[in-house]
């Protein structure tokens, strides 16, 4: 009963069920509505003309699986994904929900940017995720 009330939650809340034993990573997630649409907002229409970017457009990087987080009441999804073949010198934290991201791309060349306009608790919570990627 537990378990289908929850579900029925994440459902309400706009969260996709995960399946029980399988991982959801990034590029699954903003394959479909909403988060295809927030993701294109913030992310994929601002790299859709840069080539060294490219993978960022529909989250096609090497990545982690998607943990459910809450960052100043609000919940979202986190992730981090990183260019194919170049992981240390470029890789993107991601906090996701339904209706926004902020998101850091980091660069070894130190030309960061961030997308979707971080608030300053999404910004230190993705600097605490950033401290502890480099750290491992």
């Amino acid at each position: 009963m537990k378990k289908l009330l929850l579900c029925l939650l994440l459902m309400v809340l706009g969260f996709p069920v995960i399946a029980h034993g399988r991982d959801v990573f990034l590029w699954n997630l903003v394959s479909r509505q909403p988060y295809k649409t927030v993701w294109r907002q913030a992310v994929g229409n601002a790299v859709r003309n840069t080539d060294d970017s490219w993978w960022l457009k529909d989250a096609q990087g090497t990545g982690t699986p998607v943990q459910q987080v809450v960052v100043n009441r609000t919940t979202y999804y986190q992730a981090s994904l990183c260019e194919p073949h170049n992981c240390g010198d470029n890789f993107i934290l991601v906090l996701i929900n339904n209706q926004r991201v902020a998101a850091i791309q980091f660069r070894a060349d130190g030309t960061n940017r961030a997308y979707g306009n971080p608030n300053r608790h999404e910004l230190q919570y993705l600097l605490r995720m950033y401290e502890r990627e480099v750290s491992q």
